[in-house]
């Protein structure tokens, strides 16, 4: 029901002034997951219970389309 797309981490700051290499990168991940038909609420829901059990979820947004073109995010 779900399609995962990519998973990556970007380098982020989180102090002012220099930062050493070693701090360049947290452990702060992003992936996506794409649904492969139309989906209820309900549905993200469940996913997110079983995905939840695996890792530490901060945020979900979800991305909608509308004839294929990707349009803005909602919080869920």
């Amino acid at each position: 029901m779900f399609l995962f797309e990519f998973i990556f981490n970007r380098g982020t700051k989180v102090w002012r002034g220099y930062v050493s290499q070693d701090l360049l990168m947290m452990k702060w991940y992003r992936s996506r997951f794409m649904a492969t038909k139309d989906i209820q609420d309900t549905d993200l829901s469940t996913f997110l219970e079983q995905f939840g059990q695996e890792v530490w979820l901060s945020a979900v947004q979800k991305l909608w389309n509308y004839d294929g073109e990707a349009l803005d995010s909602k919080a869920y």
